[in-house]
């Protein structure tokens, strides 16, 4: 009995997830990994900088989750106002992913890190604006 009663508040938190940001698609997953990818990266680029504090940290953090909420708002007008389809929230997500990559290149590129000559103009054109 106890084995089915450990289940629950991971069975509640799933639901909740589900209902609140749609089903855990491809899309979902990226997002989330490229934004573990680019926290990792900012942390790096502070310690390198020698400016690392606690504020930048949780100002970052707030940021990350400020567009989780995006993408749960995007999911529910998409399911509970139009009703049908997830194009809301793809938008949603396809936006953030590649601001995320943009400013993942960015912090490569003050890292060191070479960039091949495509992604090197994508980057300077980013940085320039």
């Amino acid at each position: 009995m106890k084995i089915g009663l450990s289940f629950i508040p991971y069975s509640v938190f799933r639901s909740f997830t589900n209902y609140f940001f749609g089903n855990c698609d491809g899309f979902l997953i990226t997002l989330i990994s490229i934004m573990c990818f680019r926290s990792l990266s900012d942390l790096m680029c502070c310690v390198i900088s020698k400016t690392f504090s606690s504020e930048l940290v949780l100002r970052g953090t707030f940021k990350k989750i400020q567009i989780l909420f995006l993408v749960g708002i995007g999911n529910l007008i998409d399911s509970q106002i139009i009703g049908t389809g997830s194009s809301l929230r793809t938008i949603i997500i396809l936006f953030y992913i590649f601001s995320e990559v943009k400013l993942l290149l960015i912090n490569s590129t003050i890292l060191g890190l070479k960039l091949p000559p495509k992604l090197q103009t994508i980057v300077d054109f980013f940085c320039d604006s």
